[in-house]
C-alpha cells in the first residue's frame, strides 16, 4: 500500500512538474524565476525524505562541589550553565560533610571525593545520581585519611589525591575498585608532602599538584607512573605558592590553581610545560580571593571556581580566557559557600 501511494504521489507530481514546464515556455522572465522556484520545490519534495542537519554533542554542563553549603553546612554538588551561569542544587546532606573534589564518568555519575566523612573521619569516596542526587558510599576508610581530590582513568577506575595517608602521613595517590570499593595503594612518601589535585595526561599519567612540597615547601607538579608508582618532579618553585587543583587542557599543556601565589598573594592561574616544566602565570588578581579549583569545557574555555570571591564573599565559578587571562564572572553567590571542585559533564 505503502509503495502504491508513493507511485500515485510521484506520478501526479510529475504531471504538475510537466505542466509547469509547458507554462514556463510561454512565460515571461520575470515569472520563469518565480515559476522556476516553484519547480525547484516540488523537485525537492519528489526526492523524497531530506536529511536531517546533526544535533551535534550532548550539551555539556558545569558541576560545582562546595564544601560547606547547603542543609546543614555539610556541603553539596551544584550544577552551573555555562551560558546564563544559573544554578541548580543536585545533592546535599547525607554521607556528605566536607566534600572537595569532584569528577563525572562516561555514563555521567557524579563522584566526589570527602575528606572528613564517613566511618572514622578519614573521608571517602561517594557516587551520586545526577538526576536524583541519591547518593552511595562507594570507599571509605582503609588507606584514607584526608581523600582531598578525585578524576577516573580511561579503565573507569577512581584515582584519588589524600593529603595525609600512607607512609609518614605525607599523602599518596590511591586507586579504588567503582564497583566493590576495594582500594590499591598507587604512590606514597617520595615527593609527595601535600598532595591535594589530581589529573591524567592524555597518555595515562596521573598528574600530582602538591602545595608543599619541594624546593622552598611552594610546591610542585609531579608525574606518577599509573603501573609502578614511580614519581618524576615536573615542576616546582617559580610562581608556585599553595597549589590546589590541577587540569589539562585539550593540548597535554597542564593547568594548576594557585591559591595564594602571585599579585597580592590572592591567588593565580598557571600553566606548565608538561616536557620543560617551565612555568606561565596565565591569570591573577582581578577577581581573584581564593581560587581553588579549574577545568576545561569540551570548546577550550577554561572555568575556575573561587572560594571568597565577589559578591558577598561565597565565592563563585569564573571564567578566564586561557589566552589573555581575562576573568568573567559566571556564576556568583546562590548556593554558594565554599565552591571548591569543578568539572564539566553531559
Amino acid at each position: 500500500m505503502k509503495n502504491l501511494f508513493r507511485a500515485i504521489r510521484y506520478s501526479a507530481v510529475g504531471s504538475f512538474v510537466a505542466g509547469i514546464f509547458f507554462v514556463i515556455q510561454g512565460c515571461t522572465l520575470e515569472r520563469e524565476g518565480a515559476l522556476a522556484a516553484v519547480l525547484l520545490i516540488l523537485l525537492q519534495f519528489c526526492s523524497g525524505p531530506q536529511a536531517v542537519d546533526d544535533p551535534g554533542p550532548t550539551p555539556q554542563t558545569i558541576f560545582v562541589v562546595d564544601n560547606d553549603c547547603c542543609a546543614g553546612g555539610n556541603g553539596g554538588v551544584i550544577r552551573v550553565d555555562p551560558g546564563t551561569g544559573a544554578q541548580t542544587l543536585i545533592s546535599s546532606g547525607d554521607n556528605f560533610s566536607t566534600p572537595h573534589g569532584i569528577t563525572i564518568a562516561a555514563n555521567g555519575d557524579i563522584w566526589v571525593a570527602d575528606f572528613a566523612c564517613c566511618a572514622g573521619g578519614g573521608g571517602g569516596v561517594i557516587r551520586i545520581d545526577p538526576v536524583t542526587g541519591a547518593q552511595t558510599l562507594v570507599s571509605e576508610g582503609d588507606n584514607f585519611v584526608a581523600p582531598f581530590d578525585i578524576t577516573i582513568d580511561a579503565g573507569g577506575d577512581i584515582l584519588v589525591a589524600d593529603i595525609a595517608c600512607c607512609t609518614g602521613g605525607n599523602g599518596g595517590v590511591i586507586r579504588v575498585d567503582p564497583v566493590t570499593g576495594v582500594q590499591t595503594l598507587v604512590s606514597e612518601g617520595d615527593n609527595f608532602v601535600d598532595p591535594g589535585g589530581i589529573a591524567l595526561a592524555p597518555n595515562g599519567d596521573i598528574l600530582v599538584a602538591d602545595s608543599n612540597c619541594c624546593a622552598g615547601g611552594n610546591g610542585g607538579v609531579i608525574r606518577v607512573d599509573p603501573a609502578t608508582g614511580v614519581q618524576t618532579l615536573i615542576s616546582e618553585g617559580d610562581n608556585f605558592s599553595r597549589l590546589r587543583h590541577i587540569a589539562v587542557d585539550g593540548s597535554g599543556d597542564i593547568w594548576v590553581v594557585d591559591i595564594t601565589c602571585c599579585a597580592g598573594g590572592t591567588g593565580g592561574v598557571i600553566r606548565v610545560d608538561p616536557a620543560t616544566g617551565v612555568q606561565t602565570l596565565v591569570s591573577e588578581g582581578d577577581n581573584f580571593d581564593f581560587p581553588t579549583g579549574l577545568t576545561f569545557a569540551p570548546n577550550g574555555d577554561l572555568f575556575v571556581t573561587d572560594e571568597d570571591c565577589c559578591g558577598g564573599g561565597q565565592g563563585a565559578v569564573l571564567q578566564v580566557d586561557p589566552v589573555t587571562g581575562a576573568q568573567t564572572i559566571l556564576s556568583p553567590g546562590d548556593n554558594f559557600a565554599d565552591p571548591t571542585g569543578i568539572t564539566f559533564g553531559p
